[in-house]
């Protein structure tokens, strides 16, 4: 287990930052649990044979032992149990992951990595939900190689300007509710 950042929202430059990925998410949910060891036991292999250095942050509450031993298994993965600041964690990577294959609804952890200039890796289920124009900020890949691929390709790439992302962002916040609040009441007085 590693210690917690104590950094607070204030994320390292991107080049120096300790990690190469991040994943912040419950760690004992059987859809979560899944992901990570499709992840750890499919995906790092792919990314290990070009880049036997890389390194990944796995940080989240509860976890249960098939996740700690799966973690304490890999040399290049880090385990940060029942962080206290979710920003803190997500500015310690390069390229956040969510590597989830079921689900139902949008992925809120997906929604919140926009929040960040880091590249952001899911799989199709990351982003059901959303519309294309959220979608479209996620790299979204599907097999071991495509979700490894992604990551790499993600890593080269650097920083996202957060004003790509900016108009995203505020419809998931205080103004996106407020706006969904005017709607529906606009909608219930149009049907009285």
């Amino acid at each position: 287990l590693a210690a917690m950042p104590q950094n607070g929202d204030v994320a390292p430059d991107w080049a120096d930052r300790p990690f190469d990925a991040v994943y912040i998410g419950n760690l004992r949910t059987p859809n979560n649990v899944e992901g990570l060891l499709w992840f750890s036991d499919r995906v790092l292999p792919l990314i290990l044979r070009l880049r036997p250095n890389f390194k990944v942050l796995i940080a989240g509450s509860s976890p249960i032992d098939l996740i700690i031993d799966a973690i304490a298994a890999q040399p290049q993965m880090t385990l940060v149990a029942n962080p206290p600041d979710a920003g803190a964690i997500r500015g310690m990577g390069r390229v956040l992951i969510n590597p989830i294959l079921n689900g139902s609804g949008v992925n809120v952890k997906s929604v919140e990595m926009l929040c960040t200039d880091s590249p952001i890796v899911t799989t199709p289920v990351g982003v059901q939900g959303l519309d294309a124009r959220a979608e479209a900020l996620f790299t979204v890949a599907l097999s071991p190689q495509q979700f490894a691929d992604a990551v790499l390709q993600s890593l080269s790439g650097g920083p996202i300007d957060p004003a790509v992302r900016r108009d995203v962002v505020a419809a998931f916040g205080q103004d996106g509710a407020q706006k969904l609040s005017r709607d529906l009441a606009g909608l219930i007085r149009s049907e009285t």
